[in-house]
């Protein structure tokens, strides 16, 4: 293998070349991919800051901040971030990490997240339209290459029409970004002049670099980040100004169209067509029924005649949001922010990639404050009866769990295997699209690959376990179309795979039928495993498709390859061994506040569990004594955490 290519010399007082786009130069981070939101969320796990200084500055990097560090290297960031955070600690608890261990826990935390990380809105459908014009296409990156390689698997496709990447560490470059040495490289690896290349970048330094170097530059910055000032800045280095990739006209560069998309694939019939779970319409079954037919027992049930008769029947369908919602912003995969009019672009744009570019796994739009953000949407809906009780309702607002989602997601995202939080069961209605729901009864775990904490991509998991599953016989499997409602019992795994563009609402319940096992979750305060996260408190996400408020995918390997990736612990001040974490002091509290509204709002309830609970414990220690010939007993893997 020859070495690799050097940086011709440049005069850099040369005015860049006019010449015909013959490549493509990217940045990574911020440009192609989406990682700034990730880089949020580990900067606050490395700085581990005080609740004080957390409900000062929210859940993200202030935009000043951001702003000054975008595209910096860790040697320089590192301070500038320790200098604005130190001032906001208590004396009790000074902030006293270095810069060299800020930058080295950051990028631990980071390594735990990169996993989640997405394509920008429009880049892989861009890059595939510029390598169906035999464009060659190379990244030019600040980060590691151990970064990089962490932030290929999470993005295969799109590295794979890359024929190069250019790191910080690159042995051959000399300097950094804003200097244009990396862009001058990455032009040579393609064996093209720098004003042959076309630059994407989303930082100012980036920018400068790439415009230094002599090649023809399209800025994409963030504009909830940028001032006037930095507008006006990133114009004076650029040919170009775009609010996002997918406005991009390759006409503008005079370069041809790119050819028409193709139809979106569709699935094999046999994954659809088998429903094995009971429909049942609401004009003939009663409450009682329900109760008795599928709550008690834990039976799926898809329920028709409930939904058509709501508003949000017609207006939740995503053209008549759009309309209504277009800049309003909801949270998207647990890891960012997006208009719903981008989000509704996004979904348009995976419509029309080829099947093999589209993302593995796709953006899914999952709010639970979608009725603060969008007024009168929480007014289009109606609890279906059969869920009208809703204990945790005695809880204040502000100190009840999330519990309710609007949801919408593109062909072939949906929601990875999970069982529902809180030992809750969940009801889901469809607003628009097709969904295709797999279930498996508690204790029969699904099918994963060998190693795979993350079984996130669904369309895989069709394609690898769908067909030679040694469970079939217990999975239960349905398809809901628009106007039905899906009821899903407590403790069932189950996985969501939208068939087409799909809305939704889900709503999470506690009736007294599962209030004994929700008490004994939320009794359960054991201290978290190193690297799990709290409950609740979205840290570290390896589903990357909801928030782990909602789900924990394989858990207990999700804990294991957290641990053995190294996830930073506080080095100021370790917690002594056994010592609670926030995950058991919320739980604790949340578990003393419903066992107290429930005595205040609704006596007799907790007594009323407590002794149906108790009956059932006894006929469970009959029959195992009666089979096994034993003396029975109090079964002793029971409990039921009360607070007196």
């Amino acid at each position: 293998m020859p070495p690799p290519a050097r940086a011709p010399a440049r005069d850099p007082a040369r005015a860049p070349a006019r010449a015909p786009v013959a490549g493509v130069i990217w940045d990574l981070d911020g440009t192609l991919l989406d990682t700034e939101s990730l880089s949020d969320a580990s900067m606050l796990s490395a700085l581990s800051p005080p609740p004080s200084v957390l409900s000062a500055i929210g859940s993200a990097l202030p935009s000043a901040l951001k702003r000054a560090t975008l595209g910096l290297p860790s040697a320089q960031w590192a301070p500038l971030v320790l200098d604005f955070f130190r001032p906001l600690y208590p004396p009790s608890r000074p902030l006293s990490l270095t810069a060299p261990e800020l930058a080295a826990r950051w990028e631990a935390a980071l390594g735990l997240l990169l996993p989640a990380a997405m394509p920008m809105p429009g880049a892989l459908p861009l890059a595939a339209g510029f390598a169906s014009l035999g464009l060659p296409q190379a990244i030019a990156t600040s980060s590691s290459a151990g970064a990089v390689e962490e932030k290929r698997r999470a993005a295969p496709k799109l590295f794979g029409l890359m024929s190069s990447v250019t790191c910080g560490d690159d042995p051959d470059l000399e300097k950094g970004k804003p200097a244009p040495d990396i862009f001058l490289l990455a032009a040579a690896r393609l064996s093209l002049p720098p004003g042959s290349c076309l630059a994407f970048e989303d930082s100012l330094a980036g920018c400068r670099a790439a415009r230094a170097a002599g090649c023809r530059v399209v800025a994409v910055p963030d504009r909830a980040l940028c001032t006037a000032e930095d507008l006006a800045a990133f114009a004076g280095c650029s040919d170009a100004l775009l609010p996002s990739l997918a406005l991009f006209d390759p006409a503008a560069v005079g370069l041809p169209p790119f050819p028409p998309p193709r139809p979106p694939r569709e699935l094999p019939a046999s994954w659809t067509a088998t429903t094995t779970v009971d429909r049942a319409d609401a004009s003939s079954l009663s409450v009682p029924d329900f109760i008795s037919r599928y709550e008690k027992p834990g039976r799926p049930l898809v329920l028709t005649g409930v939904v058509p008769s709501w508003p949000a029947a017609t207006s939740w369908r995503l053209p008549s949001l759009l309309s209504r919602f277009p800049d309003t912003k909801f949270r998207v995969s647990a890891t960012r922010d997006m208009t719903l009019g981008q989000f509704a672009a996004y979904c348009e744009e995976q419509e029309a990639l080829p099947p093999s570019l589209r993302d593995e796994r796709p953006l899914y739009l999952f709010d639970k404050d979608f009725a603060a953000k969008a007024p009168g949407m929480a007014g289009e809906f109606e609890i279906p009866p059969y869920f009208a009780e809703d204990l945790m309702a005695v809880l204040p607002p502000e100190a009840r769990p999330d519990h309710r989602w609007l949801i919408v997601g593109p062909r072939h995202s949906g929601s990875s295997f999970h069982v529902d939080p809180n030992a809750n069961f969940a009801w889901n209605a469809t607003l628009q699209g097709r969904k295709k729901w797999v279930f498996y009864p508690p204790g029969c775990e699904p099918a994963r690959s060998a190693g795979d904490e993350r079984q996130v991509d669904l369309v895989r998991w069709f394609e690898d376990f769908y067909d030679d599953d040694p469970n079939a016989h217990l999975r239960q499997e349905c398809v809901s179309e628009a106007g039905e409602c899906v009821y899903v019992p407590r403790g069932w795994w189950h996985c969501v795979l939208n068939l087409d563009v799909s809305v939704a609402l889900t709503h999470n319940v506690v009736t007294s039928r599962n209030l004994a096992h929700a008490l004994d979750f939320l009794g359960d305060t054991a201290s978290c495993a190193p690297g799990e996260g709290c409950r609740g408190n979205v840290k570290f996400n390896y589903s990357g498709d909801v928030p782990t408020s909602v789900i924990y995918p394989y858990k207990d390997a999700v804990i294991e390859a957290a641990a053995s990736a190294g996830a930073a612990e506080s080095a100021e001040s370790p917690p002594p061994p056994g010592s609670p974490c926030d995950c058991s002091e919320k739980t604790r509290a949340l578990h003393a506040a419903f066992v107290r509204e429930l005595r205040a709002k609704r006596p007799g309830v907790l007594e009323e569990a407590l002794e149906e609970r108790a009956r059932t414990r006894r006929v469970i220690v009959a029959k195992r004594a009666r089979t096994e010939g034993g003396g029975g007993g109090e079964d002793e893997g029971f409990s039921f955490n009360f607070v007196n």
